[in-house]
Protein backbone atom coordinates (compact mmCIF):
# COMPACT_ATOMS: atom_id res chain seq x y z
CA UNK A 1 0.00 0.00 0.00
CA UNK A 2 1.55 3.56 -0.72
CA UNK A 3 2.16 6.05 2.33
CA UNK A 4 -0.65 8.02 2.43
CA UNK A 5 0.49 12.09 2.61
CA UNK A 6 -1.87 14.98 3.73
CA UNK A 7 -2.38 16.63 0.44
CA UNK A 8 -4.55 19.97 1.41
CA UNK A 9 -7.33 18.73 -1.32
CA UNK A 10 -9.94 16.23 -1.63
CA UNK A 11 -10.98 14.41 -5.33
CA UNK A 12 -14.79 14.13 -5.69
CA UNK A 13 -17.15 13.48 -8.39
CA UNK A 14 -19.93 11.57 -9.93
CA UNK A 15 -17.15 9.10 -11.92
CA UNK A 16 -13.45 7.78 -11.94
CA UNK A 17 -10.64 8.53 -14.81
CA UNK A 18 -9.44 5.99 -16.47
CA UNK A 19 -6.15 7.59 -17.12
CA UNK A 20 -3.96 9.33 -14.99
CA UNK A 21 -4.12 9.38 -11.78
CA UNK A 22 -7.20 7.03 -12.21
CA UNK A 23 -9.09 9.26 -9.65
CA UNK A 24 -12.63 11.84 -9.52
CA UNK A 25 -11.66 14.13 -11.88
CA UNK A 26 -12.37 17.34 -9.43
CA UNK A 27 -10.60 18.51 -6.90
CA UNK A 28 -11.60 20.69 -4.23
CA UNK A 29 -9.39 22.10 -1.19
CA UNK A 30 -10.16 21.22 1.90
CA UNK A 31 -10.22 24.12 4.84
CA UNK A 32 -11.49 21.82 7.46
CA UNK A 33 -12.05 18.36 7.62
CA UNK A 34 -13.67 15.68 10.33
CA UNK A 35 -13.95 11.68 10.07
CA UNK A 36 -17.19 10.84 11.95
CA UNK A 37 -17.89 7.10 12.76
CA UNK A 38 -21.07 6.19 13.70
CA UNK A 39 -22.17 3.55 16.16
CA UNK A 40 -24.82 1.57 15.33
CA UNK A 41 -26.32 -0.72 18.26
CA UNK A 42 -29.27 -1.61 19.50
CA UNK A 43 -30.17 -2.12 23.17
CA UNK A 44 -33.28 -4.33 24.87
CA UNK A 45 -34.36 -5.56 27.90
CA UNK A 46 -35.60 -9.19 28.10
CA UNK A 47 -38.64 -10.24 30.23
CA UNK A 48 -36.14 -11.19 33.00
CA UNK A 49 -34.64 -7.77 32.65
CA UNK A 50 -31.31 -8.82 31.25
CA UNK A 51 -29.97 -6.34 28.76
CA UNK A 52 -29.50 -7.51 25.07
CA UNK A 53 -27.37 -5.86 22.80
CA UNK A 54 -27.63 -5.94 19.10
CA UNK A 55 -25.41 -4.65 16.38
CA UNK A 56 -25.48 -5.17 12.50
CA UNK A 57 -22.61 -7.74 11.86
CA UNK A 58 -20.76 -8.58 8.23
CA UNK A 59 -20.56 -12.20 7.04
CA UNK A 60 -17.42 -13.12 8.75
CA UNK A 61 -19.05 -11.67 12.00
CA UNK A 62 -17.20 -8.57 13.13
CA UNK A 63 -19.30 -5.72 13.68
CA UNK A 64 -20.25 -2.92 10.68
CA UNK A 65 -18.31 -0.05 10.89
CA UNK A 66 -18.57 3.08 8.47
CA UNK A 67 -16.22 6.27 7.71
CA UNK A 68 -18.49 9.06 7.23
CA UNK A 69 -16.69 12.47 6.20
CA UNK A 70 -17.35 16.46 6.56
CA UNK A 71 -15.21 18.90 4.89
CA UNK A 72 -15.59 22.26 4.49
CA UNK A 73 -14.50 22.87 0.95
CA UNK A 74 -13.43 25.93 -1.18
CA UNK A 75 -15.25 25.92 -4.53
CA UNK A 76 -12.83 28.17 -6.57
CA UNK A 77 -12.62 28.68 -10.06
CA UNK A 78 -9.39 26.97 -11.86
CA UNK A 79 -8.16 26.40 -15.53
CA UNK A 80 -11.44 23.85 -16.51
CA UNK A 81 -14.23 24.99 -14.25
CA UNK A 82 -15.76 27.87 -13.07
CA UNK A 83 -17.29 28.53 -10.14
CA UNK A 84 -20.56 28.82 -11.67
CA UNK A 85 -20.12 25.30 -13.57
CA UNK A 86 -18.35 23.75 -10.08
CA UNK A 87 -21.49 25.20 -8.21
CA UNK A 88 -23.75 23.30 -10.55
CA UNK A 89 -21.88 19.98 -10.51
CA UNK A 90 -21.57 19.72 -6.72
CA UNK A 91 -25.32 20.57 -6.58
CA UNK A 92 -25.71 17.21 -8.63
CA UNK A 93 -23.96 15.78 -6.74
CA UNK A 94 -26.27 15.83 -3.87
CA UNK A 95 -28.00 12.34 -2.70
CA UNK A 96 -26.01 10.76 -5.44
CA UNK A 97 -23.26 8.05 -5.26
CA UNK A 98 -20.20 9.62 -5.42
CA UNK A 99 -16.38 8.93 -5.41
CA UNK A 100 -13.93 10.48 -2.78
CA UNK A 101 -10.46 10.59 -2.40
CA UNK A 102 -9.51 11.84 0.95
CA UNK A 103 -7.21 14.39 1.59
CA UNK A 104 -4.97 11.87 3.10
CA UNK A 105 -4.03 9.86 -0.04
CA UNK A 106 -0.65 8.89 -2.32
CA UNK A 107 1.00 12.17 -4.05
CA UNK A 108 -0.10 13.77 -6.98
CA UNK A 109 0.48 12.08 -10.27
CA UNK A 110 0.55 8.88 -8.45
CA UNK A 111 -2.15 5.83 -9.17
CA UNK A 112 -5.01 6.83 -6.79
CA UNK A 113 -7.04 3.87 -7.08
CA UNK A 114 -6.68 2.28 -3.92
CA UNK A 115 -7.87 5.63 -2.27
CA UNK A 116 -11.52 5.68 -3.73
CA UNK A 117 -13.98 5.52 -1.43
CA UNK A 118 -17.60 5.20 -2.50
CA UNK A 119 -19.82 7.34 -0.61
CA UNK A 120 -23.30 9.30 -0.71
CA UNK A 121 -22.95 13.05 -0.62
CA UNK A 122 -26.06 13.27 1.98
CA UNK A 123 -25.58 16.97 2.87
CA UNK A 124 -24.37 19.89 1.22
CA UNK A 125 -24.40 23.25 2.77
CA UNK A 126 -26.34 26.41 1.14
CA UNK A 127 -25.03 27.37 -2.10
CA UNK A 128 -24.99 30.92 -3.89
CA UNK A 129 -27.02 31.78 -6.33
CA UNK A 130 -25.73 33.00 -9.87
CA UNK A 131 -23.16 35.34 -8.96
CA UNK A 132 -20.81 35.46 -11.72
CA UNK A 133 -18.31 37.96 -9.79
CA UNK A 134 -17.82 35.15 -7.03
CA UNK A 135 -14.54 34.03 -6.91
CA UNK A 136 -14.70 31.38 -4.53
CA UNK A 137 -16.60 30.48 -1.54
CA UNK A 138 -16.50 27.85 1.03
CA UNK A 139 -19.08 25.11 1.25
CA UNK A 140 -19.87 22.50 3.90
CA UNK A 141 -20.33 19.09 2.74
CA UNK A 142 -21.17 15.45 4.27
CA UNK A 143 -20.22 12.14 2.94
CA UNK A 144 -21.53 9.40 4.17
CA UNK A 145 -20.17 5.80 3.74
CA UNK A 146 -21.48 3.53 0.76
CA UNK A 147 -19.11 0.62 0.54
CA UNK A 148 -22.02 -1.28 1.83
CA UNK A 149 -24.28 -0.94 -0.89
CA UNK A 150 -21.57 -1.58 -3.72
Amino acid sequence: MTEPIITGHIHLDLTVAAGGEKAPPLTFKVVDRRVITPIFIRLQYTLTANLRVGQPRDDDGDPVLQTNYWYNLIVQADDSHTTQALTMLLSLMRGQLVYLVDSMHCADGADHTEFIKPMILSDLGDLPKDDTMLRFYYVPVMLTDASRLI
